[in-house]
């Protein structure tokens, strides 16, 4: 195993998580195309795996922690705002019996997303180009955005997203 496999392997352990060959794999193949990707879209202020990990990977590490953690595990999951694909992406690798939806505004980050989700196999992802005001959705069990809206805003946008004992997580 590479370092940058280690590096994820200590971050799921700190969550109570073990990743098996397949997902890791793929979390670093994702690693690597957000930092190729990142570099021309500027999809996070630093694109370089170590950091990726060390910043961003806990928020789709706790999701599912959380998520586990419940009498009943989500089973369906919007990210609004998807941009990088983070947390949504990850999440998906680690907890593949959720279905995403990744909702992105802008065309060129859409791109990148829909590439990813093609290149890891992630058939339990579906990426829409669009903003969440024009969409019509069924309501899922987790509802997540990452630094897309203000703190109150997302909580009610969020609660509009989601049935009577779904989740939201509102991710800085």
């Amino acid at each position: 195993m590479n370092q940058l496999g280690e590096t994820i392997q200590h971050q799921a352990r700190r969550f109570d998580l073990t990743l098996c060959s397949e997902p890791l794999d793929q979390l670093i193949q994702f690693l690597e195309l957000l930092q190729k990707w990142g570099r021309t879209l500027r999809l996070t202020a630093d694109p370089r795996p170590s950091v990726l990990v060390q910043r961003h990977l806990p928020d789709a590490l706790v999701l599912v922690q959380m998520s586990g953690a419940r009498e009943c595990s989500p089973k369906t999951a919007i990210d609004v705002g998807s941009g990088s694909g983070l947390p949504a992406l990850p999440l998906a690798i680690v907890a593949p019996t959720i279905s995403g939806t990744l909702v992105e505004a802008r065309s060129r980050r859409c791109s990148f997303l829909q590439t990813a989700v093609h290149k890891l196999g992630l058939d339990n992802c579906k990426v829409l180009n669009s903003r969440i005001e024009q969409l019509s959705l069924s309501e899922a069990d987790l509802a997540m955005s990452k630094a897309t809206f203000p703190p109150p805003m997302w909580l009610e946008t969020g609660a509009q997203l989601i049935h009577d004992k779904g989740l939201i997580a509102l991710l800085c």
